[in-house]
């Protein structure tokens, strides 16, 4: 195992008062402010090279992610707005804006555009943190955009709309790679950085499920969802689950008179055939609090799925159930779902509601982001083949051993 070298941080000029003293200062009691108030973020801050220098008009952080800082500007800032500043810069890093302005074919001269794009992507999330609060801040409302978007869609209306729109000339380049200045520092290597991605999306994680889904802003947990782990073709291992459980499921190839065989011989002996009976499917959705709306949509989606795997003949039984059963439907449509609840969450309850329904189910999909309690065995008497579809990939770990777990990203 290697082991990175120290990470330059230039120590504060001890020449007394003044602006450059006091931003230098203000700039280490806010990296403080963040490891203790946002904690998830100070492995990857402090593992930025820092480097204060008048080149920039306040703060910026390059593709390398060397952090640059005006110190005079810091100075006319509070320590949390110096926090807010700093956590803005890391997560132009973090969410890979210059990688991905690349990837979009942004051309040198829409660079602003880009930077702007991802300033809304960062800021509305950062707002609703509480650490957006410097004056000048860009939001995607200042453009009569919509918040929650990825930079890319707040790129492309920009784009469509830049003769009618005011678009602020005053920009840092930290969602491109911008201009080649000379750094007294090594940047970080690409093996660092991907190793701190993935430090920190786990680190949110760890911190919803310790503080609760709310304790992270839905931008940033979706991201670390998406970093933390690796994506996998899901709906094709859901896919082969259900036709393991429909191979499972007792009575398959029973031999019947009433069709003749595929294969008839000369014989006088009249042979049957075969059938398949039909597999009931159940579906749970949980629809408690927890589920927020990008959850419920692809809960939507994945119901559609396997009404796709069925052919679309066999109806599917579809329960919402928060801690307890709220609606049961037969359907052939997603349109026609209805979800109901919105309150605490109990998976062990809803599983053994779907057991038990009639008819008996073969297969039992559970749809949920995870934070549920489980039950702690599989209900008496029940072989149903159990699948947990799960929204929040970190949750897979509290699934019980005798449910296949299926973890899946939000679009």
């Amino acid at each position: 195992m290697t082991t990175q070298p120290p990470t330059p941080h230039p120590k504060p000029h001890d020449d007394g008062a003044g602006p450059q003293a006091e931003g230098q200062q203000k700039v280490l009691a806010a990296r403080l402010w963040i490891a203790r108030h946002r904690p998830y973020y100070a492995s990857a801050l402090f593992s930025c090279p820092l480097w204060y220098t008048d080149q920039t008009d306040g703060f910026s952080i390059d593709a390398h992610w060397r952090i640059s800082v005006n110190p005079a500007v810091a100075a006319s800032l509070s320590v949390e707005e110096v926090a807010g500043s700093l956590a803005h810069e890391l997560n132009h890093a973090l969410r890979a804006h210059p990688d991905r302005g690349l990837r979009a074919g942004v051309p040198p001269d829409l660079h602003t555009l880009w930077n702007v794009a991802a300033d809304c992507e960062i800021n509305d999330d950062l707002s609703e943190d509480g650490l957006a609060r410097r004056p000048g801040i860009i939001y995607p409302e200042d453009f009569g955009l919509p918040e929650g978007k990825l930079a890319e869609t707040y790129y492309r209306h920009l784009l469509q709309n830049a003769e009618t729109i005011e678009i602020p000339t005053a920009c840092c380049t930290s969602a491109t790679y911008g201009p080649d200045v000379a750094h007294p520092f090594p940047g970080l290597s690409a093996a660092r950085k991907q190793q701190l991605k993935r430090a920190t999306a786990q680190a949110v994680l760890d911190h919803q499920h310790q503080h609760g889904w709310w304790s992270a802003t839905e931008g940033l947990a979706r991201w670390a969802e998406n970093t933390a782990s690796p994506t996998a073709d899901w709906r094709r291992i859901l896919a082969a689950e259900l036709r393991r459980g429909i191979q499972r499921q007792p009575g398959t190839g029973d031999r019947t008179y009433t069709r003749p065989p595929r294969r008839p011989d000369d014989s006088a002996v009249i042979r049957p055939g075969t059938h398949q009976p039909a597999t009931d499917i159940a579906v749970v959705i949980d629809t408690s609090g927890s589920m927020q709306e990008p959850d419920l949509r692809q809960a939507l989606a994945e119901t559609e799925a396997v009404l796709k795997q069925t052919g679309g003949q066999q109806p599917i039984t579809v329960h919402s159930h928060d801690t307890e059963a709220r609606t049961t439907q037969r359907i052939l449509n997603t349109s026609r779902i209805e979800l109901d609840g919105g309150g605490g969450t109990d998976m062990a309850a809803a599983i053994n509601t779907a057991a038990t329904a009639r008819p008996r189910p073969a297969i039992i999909i559970v749809i949920t982001d995870g934070h549920t309690p489980w039950p702690p065995t599989r209900p008496t008497g029940n072989h149903s083949t159990i699948i947990a579809v799960l929204t929040r990939p970190h949750t897979a770990e509290n699934v019980p051993c005798w449910i296949t777990p299926i973890t899946t990203t939000r679009p």
